[in-house]
């Protein structure tokens, strides 16, 4: 149970946003925001609890940072924040959640055509196969480019087969592919 002090009320609980409402979080630095709905905010202190770099924290409301250093490596992270006004009553427990993905998409493979090295259509049309996989990418979310040389050949939503036109003439070529 709550302690209250006498003739005082448990501050309105804070509402914590984390990297601005977004669900994932490309560093380990996140930005917040946290709102009071009483009167006299100044007056408050923030505590702030869960996978927060360092462990947890206390802060003056004028003090507050307006970034966070989460906890290392990848994956979803919890704060918790209470507000404790002057008499030391203790609002309720707020969480916001973000997950954290530091490490790029991985490309685990690439073949072009029947992977023989060989296109053997008149028109120079065939197809590239790529692999790209990322644990904490969530569906639709990964990018594919395909380039041969300077040339954009494919810049859209990952597909896995993509079919492509690499010219008429006949000559070795490089396709290149970067999956984000």
């Amino acid at each position: 149970a709550l302690a209250l002090a006498q003739g005082s009320e448990e501050p309105a609980a804070p509402v914590l946003t984390l990297a601005g409402g977004e669900a994932w979080s490309q560093t380990g630095t996140v930005t917040h925001s946290v709102t009071s709905a009483d009167d006299d905010q100044q007056t408050l202190t923030l505590h702030l609890d869960g996978d927060l770099a360092g462990g947890p924290a206390s802060y003056p409301w004028a003090g507050i940072p307006a970034q966070l250093q989460l906890t290392a490596g990848d994956g979803p992270r919890t704060l918790r924040a209470r507000l404790e006004d002057p008499a030391g009553n203790l609002s309720a427990e707020t969480t916001a959640a973000v997950t954290v993905d530091l490490d790029p998409p991985q490309i685990d493979s690439l073949q072009v055509g029947d992977g023989s090295g060989y296109v053997t259509s008149a028109d120079g049309t065939t197809y590239v196969s790529v692999a790209c996989s990322d644990s904490l990418a969530r569906p639709g979310e990964l990018s594919l480019r395909l380039l041969l040389g300077e040339q954009v050949l494919y810049d859209g939503a990952y597909r896995s087969r993509i079919s492509v036109g690499l010219g008429e003439n006949e000559a070795k070529k490089a396709i290149s592919a970067t999956c984000t």
